[in-house]
């Protein structure tokens, strides 16, 4: 073969790998970003990281759900996940159709660089398949989109909707069993504070507080709990907030929760981790183990609701 010719043959194979080359430089590796959505499905707004752009929605799932839940759970896990998150973001472009989306977003590029070529193949693999196979899918109630709540772990049971919210419209959140969240290894948590930290905690509330430790059980204390122990109601010196607002300041793992002074320290030992309404992701995950699938894990968490194909 001539110089000449294999010069251009070359300068062709070059050419033809060039967008490859590019992609591999740009990406650091040639597996696929996305491969879920097709050109027939719906383009949405998104802002990741101060950044606006159109996406796919199933596409923008994938970095959604990989966001939201540990990748080792079950496929089945992932993919009530996958159908919460898509219900989700349809629910809120139903209320308001200009919507940005800003959801807590996983880049395949940043799970690249944290985990193993192995291991973020495996994980890539099960997020697309369990946005796939539940394409279009949604959860509603009495025909309607609804807006689907989920948590990590539960205090050993959900909260029902009237009492995490004080109002209507959340008949499909009632509270029901997750006996096996107990086990789990985040269930209990403790943070203590000094004297000094606790106090300028509380004044964080009530700014004028008059909070010494002589006095501190008398100017805190719990008014009301749900049945599943959440603080609803706590009062803070001469302020009455909610359990979520005391869980907020004190940056508590959730709203049941119990203060103890011990010494000279205030320890607070919490249940659970989450807000506990809706699917306890744990709970969910001991059921997918169990043989349960999506379908009827949601079922099981959302009341009377059905899970449709848009």
């Amino acid at each position: 073969m001539g110089d000449k010719l294999k010069s251009v043959l070359a300068g062709m194979i070059i050419v033809m790998l060039l967008p490859y080359v590019l992609t591999v430089l740009i990406s650091g590796s040639s597996y696929p970003k996305e491969a879920t959505g097709s050109e027939d499905d719906l383009m949405i707004d998104v802002k990741i990281h101060n950044t606006k752009t159109k996406m796919n929605l199933e596409e923008y799932l994938i970095g959604v759900v990989a966001g939201q839940i540990p990748l080792d759970y079950e496929e089945e896990t992932l993919k009530a996940q996958a159908i919460i998150a898509r219900t989700n973001l349809l629910y809120q472009k139903e209320q308001d159709d200009a919507v940005w989306f800003q959801e807590a977003y996983a880049s395949m590029e940043g799970m690249r660089e944290s985990l193993s070529d192995e291991t973020f193949k495996e994980y890539y693999e099960k997020l697309k398949r369990a946005i796939g196979e539940t394409k279009g899918q949604v959860v509603t109630y009495e025909g309607d989109l609804v807006e689907l709540p989920y948590h990590s772990i539960s205090a050993g049971g959900t909260r029902n909707g009237w009492d995490a919210f004080a109002k209507e419209g959340y008949d499909y959140l009632e509270s029901v069993e997750c006996l096996k969240d107990v086990e789990a290894l985040e269930y209990l948590g403790v943070r203590s504070y000094s004297l000094q930290e606790f106090i300028d905690l509380c004044k964080e509330i009530d700014t004028y507080g008059n909070f010494e430790e002589g006095t501190l059980k008398e100017q805190i204390q719990i008014l009301s709990e749900d049945e599943q122990h959440y603080v609803i109601k706590i009062k803070v010196g001469d302020e009455t907030v909610s359990g979520e607002k005391f869980r907020s300041i004190f940056s508590l793992n959730s709203s049941c929760f119990q203060i103890d002074k011990v010494d000279q320290t205030i320890k607070i030992t919490t249940k659970g981790l989450g807000h506990g309404v809706g699917m306890s992701q744990y709970g969910a995950n001991e059921m997918a183990k169990e043989g349960a699938d999506a379908i009827e894990i949601l079922q099981y968490f959302f009341k009377n609701s059905e899970i449709l194909k848009k």
